[in-house]
């Protein structure tokens, strides 16, 4: 893992990544969320703080089949969630949510459907990692399989109920093909890049207010930041699964 500072000059830092005790568990996926590392395994996920170069093995219990870790939250008392989707050996093609408490160190299950985020309404994620802010995750989600509406979808960690946080600002979008990456800027808001994949133009838009608790999603304001068109440019992503990464410094 490496670590790149661009002020005043480009610096990297390589971090070892090691667990000990965990070296035959190789990590699937890694979804950073609010300076800690998520590490999916087969049979659990690994949380690393790279600063304390410290770690914690989360196992998933005996009934649970294929688990994905969705990201990390905490509550207002400042309990560590994982979030994460899963089969059941009793339904085996059925997907739920279910949430780690760090504290009782124990699964939940959610009674929501992974599938559903309210009555009649189908819940896609456009990635499965998720954005970590005051607390609680964001994803980037679709709404309905014929003419999907996107937004960005709030899981509230002190509540555990997910809800409809409020819309893109780019507009139309392809979720299977254009690139869609939710950012935390300047540790308080959302950035947002948007690459279309017909015209490889990239916008950058972030939201005007601070993200906070008692913020409406009515309030959100998104400015766009900056939009870079040449026919020049590459694609960025190649299939919804290998989404880029990036992160805005100063201006």
């Amino acid at each position: 893992i490496y670590s790149v500072s661009i002020d005043p000059k480009i610096e990297v830092c390589e971090l070892t990544f090691y667990f000990p005790g965990l070296e035959s568990h190789i990590p699937k996926y890694l979804i950073d969320c609010d300076k800690l590392l998520l590490c999916g395994t087969e049979k659990g996920a690994v949380v690393w703080n790279p600063c304390l170069r410290q770690s914690r093995w989360i196992e998933q219990d005996l009934n649970q089949t294929r688990m994905k870790a969705y990201g990390i939250g905490y509550n207002n008392k400042g309990s560590y969630k994982i979030v994460a989707a899963c089969g059941r050996k009793e339904h085996p093609t059925k997907r739920l949510w279910t949430i780690h408490d760090f504290a009782s160190n124990a699964w939940k299950d959610l009674e929501l459907d992974s599938g559903d985020i309210k009555e009649g309404k189908t819940l896609r994620l456009h990635t499965t990692s998720g954005v970590s802010l005051n607390g609680n995750l964001y994803w980037i989600t679709c709404i309905g399989k014929i003419d999907p509406v996107y937004n960005v979808t709030e899981f509230h960690s002190s509540s555990e109920t997910f809800f409809i946080f409020c819309d893109l600002p780019c507009g139309t979008t392809d979720c299977y093909k254009d690139a869609l990456v939710l950012k935390v800027f300047e540790g308080d808001r959302f950035s947002l890049l948007k690459q279309c994949h017909t015209t490889k133009k990239i916008e950058v838009w972030v939201s005007k207010n601070k993200i906070d608790n008692n913020l409406d999603s009515e309030d959100v304001e998104w400015i766009k930041f900056m939009e870079v068109s040449s026919p020049n440019l590459p694609d960025l992503v190649d299939t919804r699964y290998s989404q880029p990464s990036y992160f805005i410094e100063d201006k």
